[in-house]
């Protein structure tokens, strides 16, 4: 019930921001982006993908191809792609965020780990764990570094 709530309430919230700041406003996109998430936990993963797509177009035209602010909707896009099974272009969705996120943030950057663990998960989804060792690594390597231990512990065993 909670999952279905965010999704009414993102819709609620892209309408209204289409409304009042126009549908090519990049508080639409960001809105965009939360809805599709909120559709992909629903397992609503056509539409998520529609969503946050949109949200990648509108954002493209308001800061150009190489801003970090398309990281996260890129990163958002890999997760529906493994969901969806299409892991090849999932892990170019995935890169395209590493490479906006490190350039803004650094090689070691927290978010990096999620771009990394959602790599390494689209190899073992596709039976090749050998190709998921590396990403997985780093990913790790980066969460000790960056995350207080409490932290990185709860959310390991919560994942």
């Amino acid at each position: 019930m909670a999952k279905a709530e965010a999704a009414r309430v993102q819709q609620q919230a892209l309408s209204l921001k289409e409304r009042i700041l126009g549908p090519e406003s990049p508080d639409v996109g960001v809105t965009e982006v939360n809805l599709a998430i909120a559709l992909q936990d629903l397992g609503r993963n056509q539409e998520a993908l529609a969503h946050n797509d949109r949200a990648i177009h509108i954002e493209t035209r308001a800061f150009g191809s190489d801003h970090p602010d398309l990281a996260m909707s890129s990163n958002s896009r890999g997760e529906i792609l493994n969901a969806l099974g299409r892991y090849e272009e999932a892990r170019h969705a995935f890169e395209r965020a590493g490479v906006l996120w490190e350039r803004e943030l650094g090689p070691e950057a927290r978010n990096l780990a999620y771009v990394l663990t959602g790599i390494g998960r689209s190899y073992l989804a596709e039976g090749k764990p050998s190709d998921a060792l590396i990403p997985l690594e780093r990913a790790l390597k980066i969460r000790e570094r960056t995350v207080p231990i409490g932290q990185f512990m709860s959310s390991a065993i919560s994942s």
